[in-house]
Order: structure tokens, then sequence, then C-alpha cells
């Protein structure tokens, strides 16, 4: 990620929103940063549920689960550290 920032591709300080294919909900009126998603403080809720499976036909790409399964925000980013 870091050669991307090099390259002027991605900004520390863009909205994370900037670079997914859905959308996080504004819970706080700051915007999760790229920044954020480094230092493990984008505010949301640690859970794991329904990540692992079974069996390789079980399996789903992470994108499409997550979307899915946004996970709550529970603190302002940047406010909070959290392997969420």
């Amino acid at each position: 990620l870091m050669k991307l920032v090099e390259q002027g591709k991605v900004a520390l300080d863009d909205p994370i929103n900037k670079y997914i294919d859905f959308t996080i909900p504004d819970t706080f009126p700051q915007k999760i940063r790229i920044r954020d998603l480094l230092t493990h403080s984008p505010g949301f809720e640690d859970g794991y549920g329904g990540m692992f499976v079974g069996s390789a036909a079980d399996y789903r790409e992470l994108g499409p689960w997550l979307a899915e399964r946004v996970p709550a925000r529970l603190w302002a980013p940047g406010t909070e550290l959290s392997y969420s």
C-alpha cells in the first residue's frame, strides 16, 4: 500500500469508501481514512463470526462477504485501537 502512496495512487487521508465497491455507513462525522485502517483505529466492532469455513466449497471471497457484513462502528475513527 505504501508503494501506491509513494506513486500518488492512494492518499493516506482519503476516505476508504473511495477505494471499495460498497459503502461503509457514516455513523460518525469523521470518515474512516486509509490511515485509520493502517493504525488499527477505524472504530469497528471486533467480530469474526462466519469468517471461517469448514470446507473449500463454503469459501467466499472477502470483498463480497464483508459487503454483506459491515461491522458496526463503535468509535470515531482514529480514537481507539482494535484489531477489528
